[in-house]
């Protein structure tokens, strides 16, 4: 410790190290215990996820369908972020996510998803066909295995035919 900074806190008074606890008590700078467990609390609740998606060899995607699915909605983005520990959930996330672990440790009815590929003329004809007639985009989609939004950028015209 700094003499100066040892010095300073033996010369105050009462008052003066009621006030300056206060003021280190709301900075964000010290972190309390129940803070600490807080945040080793929620790094679980992530490792239980991410061992969740593993032993049910889900994708990222199919969690976020698997969970949306479930009542425990989370927007893909999210997930990515907790997971990469940009960002954590809160408390009340965490427990919500607790809660849906514990609850569906197993899952088996996550959507099959193909990699993106290009698809062949008459899939796309096919498609093209399909909405005209009135389908959903989502429809269509889990009808071909791709994502929603797959399909809409083939009706877009920004995904064409795979040619040859």
């Amino acid at each position: 410790m700094h003499l100066f900074f040892a010095y300073r806190l033996t010369t105050m008074t009462a008052k003066e190290k009621r006030e300056r606890f206060e003021k280190l008590k709301r900075s964000k700078d010290l972190a309390t215990a129940k803070d600490l467990a807080e945040t080793k609390r929620v790094d679980e609740v992530i490792r239980q996820l991410k061992a969740w998606r593993t032993r049910n060899n889900l994708s990222q995607r199919q969690a976020v369908f698997a969970m949306e699915s479930r009542d425990c909605p989370v927007d893909i983005a999210t997930l990515q972020q907790w997971e990469q520990g940009r960002y954590r959930p809160s408390n009340l996330a965490a427990k919500a996510l607790e809660t849906f672990l514990a609850t569906y440790p197993t899952i088996t009815d996550a959507p099959l998803y193909r990699k993106r590929t290009k698809l062949s003329a008459e899939t796309v004809a096919e498609i093209r066909r399909s909405r005209e007639e009135g389908q959903t985009m989502i429809s269509i989609a889990q009808r071909f295995g791709v994502d929603e939004s797959y399909i809409s950028r083939i009706l877009s015209g920004e995904r064409l035919a795979k040619s040859g």
